[in-house]
C-alpha cells in the first residue's frame, strides 16, 4: 500500500516515464531487500543455540551434542533435537535458526560452549566446597584462615585439608581440577589482572565470608 502511494505521488510530480520507470524498479528492490532484512542479524538465534547445546550436551555428552545438531542441519529432521524445555519446537518454530546453523562451525561453537558450561559449573562447585569448609568453624576469621588454606593445597593438587564428610573431599577431588583453581578465583572475582597469590586467596576467603556476612 505505501508502495501504491508512493507511485501516486511521483506520478503527479511532473516526473517522465523513464523517471517514473526507475523509480518504480527501486521500489521493488526495496521491498525485496526489507524482506530479507531481518535474516541479516542473526544474534537472537545463539540464545538459542545455547540452551540447546547445554541441555543436550546435560544428557548425551559433547560427541553426540555435536553430530546431532550437525545431522539436524544437514536432514532438518527434527528427531535429532531435544524435546527437553521445550526445544525441539522452538528450533521448529524459528525460522532463522536453520540459516544460523549453516553459517557457523557447529564442532568450534559447541565446544566454545561446553567449555564454558563446565568452567561454570566448576566455580560454581569450588564456591560450594569453600562454603562448606567456611561454615566448619564458628569464629569468621578462622573460617576464612581455612578457606585460603583449603585453596592453597588444592592448587597443588593436595585436597586432605578437605572434610571427608558428606563426602566433601571426594567431591572435591573428582570436580575440581587443582590446575584451574586461579582462574575460577579471579573469574569468582571479576579480576583479570595479575596480583600476587597471598592476596588472591585472602580475597577469595572475604568473598565467601561476605556471603553469610553481608
Amino acid at each position: 500500500m505505501e508502495e501504491i502511494t508512493n507511485l501516486i505521488i511521483f506520478s503527479f510530480n511532473g516526473s517522465n516515464f523513464d523517471d517514473f520507470k526507475s523509480y518504480f524498479y527501486k521500489l521493488i528492490k526495496n521491498k525485496k531487500k526489507n524482506k530479507y532484512s531481518s535474516y541479516d542479524n542473526l544474534d537472537d538465534c545463539y540464545d538459542l543455540f545455547k540452551e540447546l547445546v547445554e541441555s543436550m550436551y546435560s544428557i548425551h555428552g559433547r560427541d553426540i551434542t555435536k553430530n546431532n545438531i550437525k545431522k539436524y542441519m544437514l536432514t532438518s529432521n527434527c528427531d535429532y533435537i531435544t524435546r527437553s524445555n521445550n526445544l525441539r519446537e522452538k528450533v521448529i518454530s524459528s525460522k532463522k535458526f536453520m540459516i544460523f546453523l549453516c553459517k557457523k562451525s557447529i564442532d568450534q561453537e559447541v565446544d566454545k560452549i561446553i567449555d564454558k558450561y563446565e568452567f561454570d559449573k566448576e566455580k560454581d562447585f569450588l564456591e560450594d566446597i569453600c562454603k562448606d569448609i567456611y561454615l566448619l568453624s564458628d569464629d569468621r576469621n578462622l573460617g576464612k584462615i581455612q578457606v585460603a588454606r583449603c585453596l592453597i593445597r588444592m592448587e597443588y593438587g593436595d585436597y586432605s585439608t578437605i572434610t571427608r564428610n558428606n563426602g566433601l573431599r571426594e567431591k572435591a577431588y573428582n570436580g575440581i581440577n587443582s590446575k584451574d583453581i586461579i582462574k575460577l578465583i579471579k573469574d569468582s572475582l571479576n579480576i583479570d589482572k595479575e596480583i600476587k597469590l597471598e592476596k588472591l586467596y585472602e580475597l577469595y576467603a572475604d568473598y565467601i565470608d561476605k556471603q553469610y556476612n553481608s
